[in-house]
């Protein structure tokens, strides 16, 4: 009896071991969860079942300013890294001129065609690199956002965003992809799809997916959230657009101050752009704890060949429908011409009509007097630069539009109407 009472006593001291062994191990790896600081709210309902809820708005502005607090200077960094390329190319450009200037000077113009081939050259490697390295950067704020507890550096984040870089890259045109076209029913289809497919890039980054099972897993996470989302983002974007906008209406068009405010907000978007980042980064990771583990099984998606069959398909819509848009353009321009010339002669006759004889130059015709400008305000707004005027002494005139180029046949009228101008070069 003793030996076996023995026995049950030690099967069950292991037993209480092995359950406590079992639980700290559960528990240190929920302390080493990505997202075990949410400190989630929940709400238990009447049949005793826990209903999950998004953190508010405050709470996570709160943690966000937080996290952007704690890596400012790098955030910043890594945001302004594609600025280094652009300073590069505007010295580059001076250098450029200024070897021109100085090879014209200098008589030297037979150089100048290699000059062009050269910098041309560069302009463009140059321009290629300032678009990857903004690829790069756009990585790097994701993953200075996913690894901040890991304290990395600017160079540590920057040679990681590298390996994401493309993918980031490949699902932001695929989400962009379908935004687009769901816009096309309406617009209210099109903001829909931007909110399902917003959190595509994490679901990349944090879970493995690619190609078009980010915006299923993107979607799947803020299926039943969908309006509780559109709150917690359009509280902090709609917020701020009200005030560029209420802000900005303040000054005249085309003024100093709309230009230097102009200039702020496109400062104040680079500084909040992480901010943003990270917003949307806790508001995945609360949608995350809430569904838990996705249900979809495959992770590996199309996109690449998506986004390239989207591209091929517009430069073939480009090349068959910009004909048509020239066309069209070309039409308006010429029917605007034929208007503004008929006007300019109602202005001539009415001048004449004033001092008995043909105004000298069009210039003239703002001298018109106040009851005659009355009759006719056109008169007054008409730049002389883009027409060509000839009186004659019998009392007729020729005026043309002015094309600057002699491949393009100029529209022209006399005292009596329009005229072919190859009458006239006749």
């Amino acid at each position: 009896m003793n030996n076996s009472t023995g026995t049950s006593s030690n099967d069950k001291n292991l037993n209480n071991n092995d359950f406590q062994n079992t639980f700290n191990q559960n528990q240190s790896a929920e302390s080493n969860s990505e997202y075990q600081n949410l400190n989630q709210p929940s709400q238990i309902n009447q049949n005793g079942t826990v209903c999950m809820s998004l953190s508010s708005v405050s709470v996570l502005w709160h943690k966000s300013a937080e996290m952007y607090k704690a890596n400012f200077w790098k955030m910043i960094g890594m945001v302004t890294l594609p600025f280094l390329g652009i300073l590069v190319l505007v010295a580059i450009l001076m250098l450029y001129g200024f070897l021109s200037s100085s090879l014209t000077l200098m008589h030297s113009i037979e150089i100048l065609p290699i000059i062009n081939i050269i910098f041309g050259f560069l302009g463009i490697l140059i321009l290629i690199g300032i678009i990857y390295l903004g690829i790069i950067t756009k990585a790097g704020i994701y993953i200075l956002t996913k690894e901040a507890d890991k304290n990395l550096s600017l160079k540590q984040a920057f040679g990681e965003a590298k390996k994401f870089a493309v993918g980031v890259f490949l699902i932001n045109m695929l989400s962009g992809i379908f935004v687009i076209l769901w816009s096309l029913l309406f617009i209210i289809p099109g903001i829909i799809a931007a909110l399902c497919y917003s959190l595509a890039t994490w679901s990349y980054l944090c879970e493995g997916f690619t190609g078009t099972k980010t915006l299923k897993r993107s979607k799947e996470l803020i299926k039943g959230y969908w309006w509780a989302v559109f709150g917690r983002f359009f509280a902090v974007f709609g917020t701020y657009y009200v005030l560029i906008i209420t802000i900005s209406s303040f000054f005249e068009e085309e003024s100093l101050a709309l230009t230097i405010f102009s200039i702020l907000v496109q400062i104040t978007v680079i500084i909040i752009t992480p901010l943003l980042v990270i917003y949307s980064y806790l508001i995945y990771l609360d949608l995350r704890k809430i569904k838990g583990e996705s249900e979809i099984k495959e992770k590996k998606g199309n996109g690449f060949w998506i986004v390239i069959v989207f591209f091929v398909l517009m430069i073939l819509l480009t090349f068959m429908i910009a004909p048509s848009l020239y066309n069209a353009q070309q039409k308006a321009k010429d029917a605007k011409v034929l208007t503004d010339l008929d006007n300019i002669a109602i202005c001539i006759e009415i001048y004449k009509s004033d001092t008995a004889e043909l105004p000298k130059s069009l210039n003239e015709l703002s001298n018109l007097s106040d009851k005659k400008i009355d009759r006719f305000k056109y008169c007054l707004n008409i730049n002389s630069e883009n027409y060509i005027y000839e009186r004659f002494s019998d009392g007729d005139y020729i005026l043309c539009e002015n094309v600057g180029d002699l491949a393009v046949v100029p529209k022209c009228r006399d005292r009596k109407g329009i005229i072919d101008y190859s009458d006239l070069s006749k």
